[in-house]
This record gives structure tokens, C-alpha cells and sequence, in this order.
């Protein structure tokens, strides 16, 4: 290896060494852009250094190659290789589509038992769960920066446990990645999009972003943003040709990358190489395994219901790179508002597993009163069966225009950037709080400040007063006392 890991990736593979010696097969929740390549390289040259075969799995072409760029001696396992001697001691990456339908390869790998080590990348993506049943005798690292139980019900039956790396917060809080600011603009009528299969559709998705009206939001805040490379995410192939072709008409060069533009891969280099071309629309393809750190604006112009999806969309922008300062995020579907922040510290220890009991439908929603005699009619009654009265259509609301003024969701935490976190009032404590969801360390910085200061706290964060009874306040506590960004 020619490279060495920062200290907090470090931490995070020997945490995830000590639960998979343990459980076996372990999620590694590792945020985007805290380094999830380097430390997964990492932990394959110490298997390998010991005589473990090492399996590196992925459904992506392009992250497949970056992968594979990772390293100096590997044997690849994609389209055209039809046969392999698995053997310990050697590195192997493999698409899951060809390894799927390769049962010679599977019986070698199933037949090292212990020595092999599966790191399955992007797992909360199930497309590898029939194989690595198959392969149940490995041990198995999944990574993932989203392990949704919600979204992903196949992290149940493959994963044992978790191991939890730095996130969001934590990493722009220490300078690892890049100071957040997200603004939202409904410049679109959201009341007409429909989901199917959990995702809002492309159908009407289509309908309600790709109009004059949302191409017109985007070039305003184009103009109103200072930026250098800006991402635009849509909903469609159509849906990002027309956006960019509108941007183009308004005087903004941009490409539109996708899997059915044949020069994608050239539109690209222009777009990465070129200062004329700064802006950048896309639908899924760069979501994932696309690393630019000088993108410093990300346009969703597009709703999703997916929290993956939301988090890798903003993620493209929240690396960092000279001369970038920050980051900004400008929402067009309410997905923060449905969401939440990307900097909030999400709670994916009880998020990967969580199994909520679905609710009872009640019955009483299957009937309505008789407008005249208050009889209970069925949703189908044209009349009513007690007095043959027809039921009253009640008219339908009247649909209101989109809100198309900007707002910063972050406008309130841009008072306390600058400040030390030992400096912060009790009103400001509660700002970071809700901010960037470390409850527990709020609670830790409160206490410290005094017996005062921290019932002050519980009483704006929603405690009873008796839980300051818990804590021995002579007691001297220390925290990291960060400049916040």
C-alpha cells in the first residue's frame, strides 16, 4: 500500500475488523465522501497479507473500474471471463451480474469457507443478495453510506450487525469535508406526482418539473449563486435533455449525461476540463461512484421519496478542493422537507433493522354518513340504501400556486458558524442540535456549562427537569471544542 488512512478511517477499519470477528457479516456505514474506497482497499491488503482470498463486489461498470484502478495485481471477474482459479491469497473484483451466472467460480469461492472475505460494495442495493447466500460461510463486510431497512429489507437477512463510521457532521466539523448551505425554491406543482413502486414516477415527475416555469427558477439561482461547477439531478433521461437544452437556450453550456448519450463519456471531460461548460445535468448515472470534489452547486430538480438516493444527490457536492469554500444546495422538490437536512446525524444503528409493525387499517374508513339521515353508506353508495338520497360530491380544494419565493433551510445555523462551541448560548446550543442531530453531545456540552445553563437547556429540548437529578455536576467535563463551519 502507498498510502496511508487518516486516523478517524483507521478507527473505523479496526472497529469493523473487531465486529467481523465477532458477528461474521457487518454493514460498514461509511459516509459519502469520508473515504470508503481508501478504507476498504485498506482492509483487503491486510487480508490478503494473512492468505485470505478477498472478494470485492459491485453492480456498477464505473465503479467497477475505479475499483479495479485501486490496484496493482487483481483478477477481474466481468463480462467475457468465463472461467478462474480461485485461490487464497489473492484479490478478486467482481460484477454481480457475471459472478451470478458463473456456478464454477461460485463452488471455489464457497469451497475457502473462512478464508475468504467479501466486501460488498453499495449494499444497501440488493442485487447481490441470491449470491451471497450462496457464499454463506465468508466473511462478509457490506458498505454502504445509507443502510435503510425501510428502503433495503435485504439487510436483514444477509448482515448480522453494524459498525458505524464518521458522518456527515462530524467530517465538516474537522475540515474532511466541505461547509453546507441548502436553500429551497418550489417553483413546481408537487401536488399532481404519484409514487409507484415507493418512488414518485418519471411520468409526473416529467409533468411537473419540465415546464418553463422550473427552467426559469434554475436559471435565476444560477445567476444568483457564485459557483464553478454545478450538477442539475433530474428524473429522466427526456427530462435532463430538455432541462439542459433550456439552459443552453438561456445562454449556460451544459451537457446532459446519461446512458443514452453516446458521447457521454467526451461531455464529460469537457464538462471536468473546461470553465466554458460548468454545468452538469444528470439523472442516477452520477449519484453514485462519481467523485468531483470541485462541484460546489447541486440542483435537485426533481422530488424523491428514496433517502439513499437524496443523500448521494447532495453528496456530490460535499467534497472538498482548493479554492472551494462551501457547498450549496438548492431543492426544487421539498426533499429536505420531507428528508431532512444532509448534515443530520441520522440514527442508522436502529435505521438498518428497524422492522415497524404495519398499522391496522381501520374500518370505519371504508364508510361515510348520509349527508341527510347520517346512515352509514359504503365508499361505492351512489344512493343512500336508508332514504335514497344521493350523497353530496364535495367540491375539491382549490390547488395553489407553487411558492417560488428562495428560503435557506440553513438560514438559521449561519449565526453560529464562526463560533466555538464553548461560546454558544443556550438558544444557540439548541440551533446546533437540531442541526446536526448529536443530541447526546448537546446534553455533554450543557452539563459542562453548569447546573444553570443546563436546565435552561432541558427546558427548551423538551426534558422533564428531574432528568438533571441523573448527573453530579461537580463533576468537570471536557468536549472537543470546535470552531463550527
Amino acid at each position: 500500500m502507498d498510502f496511508k488512512l487518516r486516523p478517524y478511517q483507521s478507527d473505523f477499519a479496526n472497529n469493523i475488523a473487531l465486529k467481523l470477528k465477532e458477528k461474521r457479516r457487518v454493514i460498514a456505514c461509511a459516509a459519502t465522501g469520508s473515504g470508503k474506497t481508501k478504507t476498504f482497499v485498506w482492509i483487503t491488503h491486510k487480508a490478503v497479507s494473512v492468505n485470505k482470498a478477498v472478494l470485492i463486489l459491485t453492480e456498477s461498470r464505473s465503479i467497477f473500474e475505479q475499483i479495479t484502478s485501486e490496484f496493482k495485481n487483481v483478477v477481474e471477474i466481468k463480462a467475457g471471463v468465463k472461467t478462474a482459479e480461485i485461490k487464497a491469497g489473492v484479490i478478486y473484483i467482481g460484477m454481480v451480474q457475471t459472478l451470478s451466472n458463473r456456478k464454477a467460480m461460485i463452488k471455489q469461492f464457497n469451497e475457502l469457507n473462512s478464508n475468504l472475505l467479501i466486501i460488498n460494495d453499495e449494499a444497501h442495493i440488493g442485487t447481490s443478495t441470491k449470491l451471497l447466500k450462496q457464499l454463506e460461510n465468508a466473511y462478509l463486510i457490506g458498505f454502504t453510506a445509507t443502510p435503510n431497512w425501510k428502503e433495503a429489507k435485504h439487510l436483514t437477512d444477509i448482515y448480522n450487525d453494524i459498525v458505524i463510521g464518521k458522518q456527515p457532521a462530524w467530517l465538516v466539523e474537522n475540515g474532511y469535508l466541505s461547509p453546507y448551505y441548502h436553500y429551497a425554491r418550489v417553483t413546481a406543482d408537487l401536488s399532481g406526482l404519484k409514487i409507484k413502486n415507493g418512488e414518485y414516477d418519471k411520468e409526473s415527475q416529467s409533468e411537473a418539473f419540465g415546464n418553463a416555469r422550473v427552467y426559469n427558477g434554475i436559471f435565476d439561482d444560477l445567476n444568483k449563486f457564485s459557483f464553478y461547477k454545478c450538477m442539475v439531478f433530474c428524473s429522466s433521461i427526456e427530462h435532463a435533455d430538455n432541462t439542459a437544452k433550456a439552459l443552453t437556450e438561456m445562454g449556460y453550456n451544459s451537457v446532459s449525461i446519461h446512458s443514452q448519450n453516446p458521447e457521454a463519456a467526451y461531455q464529460m471531460h469537457q464538462f471536468k476540463t473546461s470553465r466554458e461548460i460548468n454545468v452538469c445535468v444528470s439523472v442516477g448515472q452520477l449519484t453514485k461512484g462519481f467523485d468531483f470534489p470541485p462541484v460546489d452547486l447541486v440542483i435537485l430538480n426533481r422530488a424523491t421519496t428514496s433517502l439513499p438516493l437524496y443523500l448521494q444527490m447532495v453528496g456530490r457536492g460535499s467534497r472538498i478542493s482548493k479554492g472551494k469554500d462551501k457547498f450549496t444546495v438548492v431543492d426544487y422538490g421539498d426533499n429536505a422537507k420531507r428528508l431532512g437536512l444532509w448534515i443530520t446525524d441520522r440514527d442508522w444503528k436502529k435505521l438498518w433493522c428497524e422492522k415497524k409493525k404495519p398499522r391496522e387499517k381501520l374500518e370505519i374508513e371504508d364508510y361515510r354518513a348520509c349527508d341527510n339521515c347520517g346512515f352509514l353508506l359504503q365508499k361505492d353508495d351512489e344512493v343512500c340504501p336508508a332514504c335514497g338520497v344521493k350523497p353530496i360530491e364535495k367540491p375539491k380544494p382549490k390547488e395553489k400556486e407553487p411558492d417560488t419565493k428562495l428560503a435557506e433551510l440553513t438560514a438559521s445555523y449561519n449565526g453560529i458558524r464562526g463560533k466555538r462551541l464553548s461560546q454558544l448560548t443556550v438558544k444557540e446550543l439548541m440551533i446546533y442540535r437540531e442541526f446536526s442531530g448529536k443530541k447526546k453531545f448537546c446534553i455533554r456540552i450543557a452539563r459542562s456549562k453548569g447546573r444553570a445553563y443546563f436546565m435552561e437547556f432541558l427546558k427548551l429540548a423538551g426534558y422533564k427537569s428531574a432528568f438533571a437529578n441523573r448527573f453530579d455536576f461537580s463533576e468537570k467535563l471536557t468536549f472537543n471544542d470546535f470552531t463550527l463551519k
